[in-house]
Order: structure tokens, then sequence, then C-alpha cells
């Protein structure tokens, strides 16, 4: 395990001309198959889907916060998750200070950081095309030939542009002199096509702050590219392309624009006042009107016009296009009454053959885009920011767990994201503050979960709230991220919550519960009894011996050659405290009893654990002022301090005839085996 703490637009608007609108286009269906994507969270369909299965057993490969390791700053959210290039690299976008956009190359395989590029264009995100080439937009800054933002290519494996490779976006460029910059938040590039058609699809627009307003589709077929076609805002028809909105932001930032097939772009547009499904070919920009997307009143679920179609999400799964639209028939991107609307149309001639409505619930800071992920037979997607809803792809119909899950409290401050793998299970983060991790399978049943707070204990990095589920790569590992800090999520284990038995162990409010629920999934403890454990009890010495004998593996001995004369043979423990005997873990009392029923005091616990762990007495050891340095415990008090199995009731007390609780000796427990295992 590698990780590096060392343990390890509102409007968003790009027109389309109405000439463009006017000219019909019919395509066959073999021209509309799709190119598959390596990774969940990328790709030209926008399905969210990887091409493997994810995570089965969740660990940890390795975990970093970039913010310590560099000068960097970095935000959080959709926007702000990587790409992965096909070579094991993870681009992110961060700033070295107010105006100084940054891309980080960080690796796949480790999370360390390969590179930094400078001067990007105003927080645009890169792209990456068929060949595996990597596409920036940069600021003039980075070119002193070049007077405006432009388009070049980067290694991916050492972030060096490549000559020859850089793309003026002036007036050349279809872009009026009064518009000749690229403002962009989030994906403004998106490589769609295939072959001699793939083209780089750039949104522009002149100012930060404003709606996107123009679109340049560059030709990649050569060493460099070449302008393919352009839509200019100036000429159209005041339509505006209805974009997935990723958060309640004043500049409404689009992080996907429709999807792509390897001929067409299928756009969400607004037209005449509504909305509508249009078709592009790549090949040269001409458009296909397509058909309107169903708008619901939020009382009664009837057709409804006269609302605002807000934003829209796209996906292409199988032969469906899904869309997911949002609108609000009072026009306030923040009032509760929006609604969410997902429907599909079918992807040779873009008919439609379902709808769904669902209310959002009432929210009170962020109104949250509807998102979206596909399976072959689901398409899940939110409503507002708190509830999963499935629907069945081929037909619209709720699943029977559809809304069943909650999965962010209303008020949180960042969109969530869904994604899903081959073998069609869903993961979700549920709980802002908890930051729970769920793998779900079609049918709703959760297959694994683990928190925060265990991937906080696993790696030493606290993930924070808002944190995102980021993509699953072509290995199936799965990225979580948050502003600087990533996590790469493999099926090595040991990251799952147990799920306590225990109906007298508080998962909330005792410290110890992950502990003991660990003794439970290793199977040293199964409790008092099949529902109590007992937290607060004493810890018997004959409870100790099975502790240690189940914790080390050892096998319990039934006729030892020399046997405590008051174990009595059979009993429940005697096997166990004979093992930790012939182990060498205990001699029993000075007059040559066990004394099975006498409570483990803190001193003999100290001397059990250090036997256990193999470590060795610290004769001298100092820092407890209420420890007798003649005590035939101390040197093991001092041994199990420095190996950090406990650190004392203070930092100068370590009251060694206390009594050690059920709850306490299993965090005792757990340490010692991981100073086992770290020993190896």
């Amino acid at each position: 395990m590698t990780t590096h703490t060392r343990v390890p637009a509102r409007r968003v608007i790009a027109l389309l001309t109405a000439a463009l609108l006017a000219l019909a286009l019919t395509a066959p269906a073999s021209a509309l198959e799709t190119r598959s994507w390596p990774v969940a969270g990328q790709g030209p369909a926008n399905t969210s889907q990887a091409s493997v299965e994810g995570p089965s057993d969740p660990g940890i490969m390795w975990a970093v916060d970039l913010e310590n390791d560099t000068d960097l700053s970095f935000g959080t959210g959709t926007l702000h998750n990587p790409v992965l290039h096909p070579d094991g690299v993870l681009v992110r976008r961060a700033q070295a200070g107010a105006f100084d956009e940054v891309l980080v190359g960080v690796s796949a395989s480790d999370g360390s950081v390969l590179w930094q590029l400078g001067d990007i264009a105003g927080a645009c995100m890169p792209a990456v095309d068929s060949q595996d080439r990597l596409w920036v937009a940069r600021s003039a800054d980075a070119d002193d030939d070049l007077d405006v933002r432009f388009v070049q290519q980067v290694d991916a494996l050492n972030g060096e542009p490549v000559d020859g490779t850089a793309f003026a976006l002036d007036p050349d460029a279809g872009l009026p002199d009064a518009r000749n910059n690229l403002w962009c938040h989030g994906s403004s590039l998106h490589v769609a096509g295939s072959g001699a058609s793939e083209v780089l699809i750039v949104l522009g627009n002149s100012e930060p702050g404003r709606n996107n307003d123009h679109v340049a589709a560059l030709d990649l077929s050569g060493t460099a590219p070449s302008l393919a076609w352009t839509i200019d805002a100036d000429t159209a028809d005041d339509e505006r392309i209805l974009a997935d909105v990723p958060g309640n932001r004043s500049e409404s930032p689009q992080a996907r624009v429709g999807a792509f097939t390897d001929s067409h772009w299928l756009l969400p547009v607004l037209r005449n006042g509504e909305p509508h499904l249009d078709r592009i070919t790549l090949a040269d920009g001409n458009s296909s009107p397509g058909p309107q997307i169903p708008v619901f009143d939020e009382d009664d679920g009837s057709p409804a016009t006269g609302t605002n179609p807000w934003s829209a999400r796209t996906l292409i799964v199988g032969d469906t296009v899904v869309v997911s639209l949002r609108h609000n028939r009072l026009g306030n991107f923040s009032d509760a009454s929006v609604l969410t609307t997902v429907h599909g149309f079918a992807l040779d001639n873009l008919s439609l053959t379902w709808s769904e409505s669902t209310p959002r619930r009432t929210a009170t800071a962020n109104a949250g885009a509807t998102v979206l992920a596909a399976t072959d037979d689901l398409v899940a997607y939110t409503a507002g920011i708190d509830r999963l809803f499935t629907v069945q792809r081929s037909t619209g119909a709720p699943t029977n767990w559809s809304g069943d899950l909650e999965i962010r409290e209303l008020g949180a401050n960042a969109t969530p994201n869904i994604l899903a793998d081959s073998a069609g299970n869903l993961y979700v983060i549920a709980s802002r503050d908890a930051g729970t991790v769920l793998r779900l399978s079609p049918t709703g049943q959760e297959q694994w979960r683990f928190s925060s707070n265990a991937l906080e204990l696993a790696t030493g990095i606290a993930p924070g709230t808002d944190a995102q589920l980021a993509l699953i790569d072509g290995e199936g590992t799965l990225y979580l991220v948050n502003e600087g800090r990533m996590y790469a999520i493999d099926s090595s284990g040991g990251l799952e919550d147990c799920v306590l038995p225990f109906d007298d162990v508080d998962e909330d409010r005792n410290v110890h519960a992950a502990n003991i629920c660990r003794l439970v999934q290793l199977g040293i403890t199964g409790g008092t009894s099949p529902t109590t454990y007992d937290p607060r009890g004493d810890v018997t010495r004959a409870q100790m011996a099975s502790f240690l004998a189940r914790a080390l593996g050892l096998d319990p001995i039934a006729n030892p050659p020399d046997p405590f004369p008051d174990v009595e043979p059979g009993s429940t423990h005697a096997g166990n405290i004979n093992a930790i005997r012939t182990a060498g873990i205990t001699e029993g009392r000075a007059d040559g009893t066990y004394d099975p029923g006498g409570t483990v005091i803190r001193a003999e616990m100290a001397s059990f654990l250090a036997r256990a762990a193999g470590l060795d007495p610290v004769v001298g050891g100092t820092g407890f002022n209420d420890v007798n340095p003649n005590n035939v415990h101390t040197p093991n008090i001092y041994a199990v301090r420095d190996a950090e199995i406990t650190t004392g009731i203070t930092a100068s007390t370590f009251e060694p005839t206390r009594n050690v609780s059920r709850d306490q000796m299993a965090s005792f427990l757990i340490r010692m085996l991981d100073v086992l295992n770290e020993e190896g």
C-alpha cells in the first residue's frame, strides 16, 4: 500500500444557427454505433459505466493528499474529478495562485505526482482522443507567438507540450473578434467520432462567468488540429444548449454536454421555448431537429408547457438515448418545485419510448443537477441531491427499490455522482457527513460499504465531506477524490465496514465499536450471546486466553502435559488457556494456578499483549508516574506503549491496577494484530 502521508450555463448558451437547425439528417443505424470506453465516468457516450467489474472486496491500493505534497490547491465536486489517460496517468486541475490554472499528472499506480503544467485556460479540463493523445486548452501566456487561447497536445507521461500541435482559438476558428478567447468551467473539451471523422469539440465563450456561446469542432485526423466546422452564437436564433449543470454556481458550468456516437452528437437544446433532442453530424456540423423532450407538471405529472427547462444530462446505453431534464415553471433554479424527468429515446430514430417524472425533495442549499448512470438493464438518477432512483432501461418502469436509498443530506454542498460497472453494480456515496461508499447490486442489494472513518483509519488521510466517486478504470480500480485527497480502491480487502450483530454496542457513541466489529469479522469473538457483547463487562483471565489464542490462530490444547490445577478440562476456555501457556504467553499466577475467573488488570494486559506480539521488554522505561519501576509488568507496559498498542490513560498515567473492559480489550487486540501485520 502506497500513501503519501507517510503511511503511505446557468443559462449555458452555445447557440445553434438557424440554418443548421433547418437541415435534415437521416443516418442508418449502423452509423450510430458507439465506441466503447474503458473508464466509468468519461467517454463519448457518458454512460458512467466501466468495461470491467469494480472492486468486490474494497481495500486501499494507495492514498495521497496532493495539497500536502505540492503547493497547489484543488477543488471539490464533479468538475474537479480527474481524467484518466490510458497510459495510467490521472490528470487533475489545480491552482498555483489566484489566476494560475495548473494541470497535474498523477500516477494511477501509486498516486505520485509525475508532472505539473501551468498556463491552463480558465478552469478547462482536458480530453483524450482515440489515439491516446491528451488535449488541453491553454492561455496566451503559454506561448509568446499566440495572443489568444489555444488547444494543444500534451505528453501524458511527462506533461510536455508537443511541438506543432497548437491550434489558436482566434477569429479564423470561427470566433468573432469580440469573442476571441476561450473561457470554460469543467469539460469544455469533448472528443467525439472515430477515425478520420474524429473531432475535438471546443465549447467557448468570451469572458469568465458568461454562458458558453460558441462551438468549434477541430479535425484530429492529422498531426495538428485543423478547423472542421463551427457554430456561432451571433448568427443563431437564441437557442440554448441544455447541458448538465453540476452545481448551483452563478456561472452555471457545464460538466457534460450531450453524448456522442461514432458519427453524431446527440444534444438537448431549447428551441422556441421548448426542449428538444437534436442530432448533429460530426463530419460537417449539420443538424437535424429532433423530437420534443416532454415536460411534466410538478403537481400531477401531466404534460405541461411554459416551464423553464434548466439543464439536461444525456447518455447512451445499448440502443437507448437517456435524457434527464430538470425544469421549474417558476424560473427559479433553487426553488423546491424543480421537477426531474427522465426519458428514453430509440437510438436509431430518436423516437420517444418512455418517460418518468420525479419531484425533487426540498433542499436548503443546493438544488443540484440530476446525474445519470446506466447499466445494460438499469438507469440510475437522482432527483435533486438526496435520493437515488432506478428505472428499467428499456421501459422506464421503476424498479422495486427505486427511491429507497437516501444518498445525500438536504443542504449538501456538492452534487453526488453515480458509477456503474460491467456487472451492473452501482457505486454511490450515501450521507454527506458520514461519507459512506456503497456498492449496490442491480437488484438494489447492498454488497459492501465502507465509511470515511474506515478510510481514514486505513490511510491516515481523512476524506472530508463532499467526496466524489470519480471513475472506475479498466483494471477495476475505483477512484475517490475530494480536493487534493485521492484514494485508489482495489479488491485487496480490509475496508468493508462490519455490521455489528450486538444490540448493546452503540456504533455512534462507543469509540471501540469498529474494533469490536473487526473482532467479529476475524472470528475472535462471538459475543456473550448472539446479540450481546457486554462492552462494559470486565475481561476475565479465561476470556483473555481465548481472545489471544483466536487472534494468533493457536489451536486449542485439550490435554497439556502440565495442566493448571484450577482449569477444568473441557470447559469453554480450557483449550485456549492451555494453548497460550504452551506458546509462552502466560505462566499463570505465582502459586501455580491460572485463576480463570479473575479479572484482567491493565498491567497484566500489557504482559499478555507484549508476549503475544513478541515485543522485547523495555527496561528502564519512563513516562508513567503511576507505574512502579520494580513491578514485574513494568517493562511490558512500556513495550506496549512504545508499540502504540496503548498510550495510557493520560500522557503520564497508565492506571496499572484498573480492570480492562471488554470493549477496551477489542481495541488493544486489534492494535496488537496491526503490530504483527506490520512486522510481516
